[in-house]
């Protein structure tokens, strides 16, 4: 896990990767796993740049699988809702 939280810091060809991949990396996890990385990922997820429509689109794409993965409802709430509302505005 530290590994790819060292490749969302890397160069922006090895970040775009990493977060394309994560739903799939995540659902490879055990739940408990998940619930010890959900906030180091959501982070990450959310900084990845908001200027570029097809990261936007990207990120639209992504949201229900995160949704599926996440089994804390308090850390759907922290962390991935107010993502979803930001891409509503879209």
């Amino acid at each position: 896990m530290p590994i790819l939280l060292h490749f969302f810091k890397d160069a922006d060809e090895i970040r775009e990767g990493s977060l394309t991949y994560l739903p799939d990396f995540l659902e490879t996890l055990q739940a408990s796993q998940r619930s010890n990385y959900v906030e180091h990922f959501a982070y990450h997820w959310h900084q990845a740049d908001e200027e570029i429509w097809r990261k936007r689109k990207q990120k639209a794409q992504q949201i229900g699988d995160f949704a599926r993965l996440v089994t804390s409802s308090e850390a759907m709430h922290k962390h991935f809702a107010p993502i979803f509302f930001e891409l509503c505005n879209d």
